[in-house]
């Protein structure tokens, strides 16, 4: 018997989902890869902090001293800030890639459900056509 082929309705919007994980994946790796290069200037940031002390002996070094140090200590705070926001970035689109993994997983499991449903309306009507193959074969009209 030949059967006919699963054709899932939903196909392209399925192509829709699996793009939209891929991107959200794709998503996810900027943010990470955002972050660890503002955890690695944080970290740069902090190393110039705590660089060997000031050797400054006159005012007008002491003064480049602090001003040196005030510079540092507003590098280390924005390297902090752009931290903050990479991590946030990066949340966002951990969520995302799960929103979309999510819409994706109800599509396929839709997909799974209907092929199951339609090999078991095939599997019935191939049994209707053999039962009724068997029916003919017997029939008390062959006998006479």
């Amino acid at each position: 018997m030949s059967r006919r082929s699963f054709h899932f309705n939903l196909s392209p919007v399925l192509g829709l989902r699996n793009r939209a994980v891929e991107q959200a994946r794709a998503q996810l790796g900027r943010a990470i890869r955002e972050r660890v290069d503002a955890q690695a200037s944080l970290d740069h940031a902090r190393s110039l902090g705590n660089a060997a002390p000031s050797r400054a002996k006159t005012v007008a070094q002491l003064g480049g001293a602090t001003i040196h140090r005030t510079a540092l200590a507003r590098a280390r705070h924005a390297a902090e800030q752009a931290l903050r926001a990479a991590e946030v970035r990066e949340g966002n689109a951990r969520r995302s890639l799960a929103d979309a993994i999510c819409n994706q997983e109800a599509l396929l499991s839709l997909r799974a459900q209907s092929a199951e449903a339609h090999r078991a309306r095939a599997d019935r009507a191939e049994a209707s056509v053999l039962d009724d193959i068997a029916i003919s074969s017997h029939s008390p009209s062959r006998w006479l």
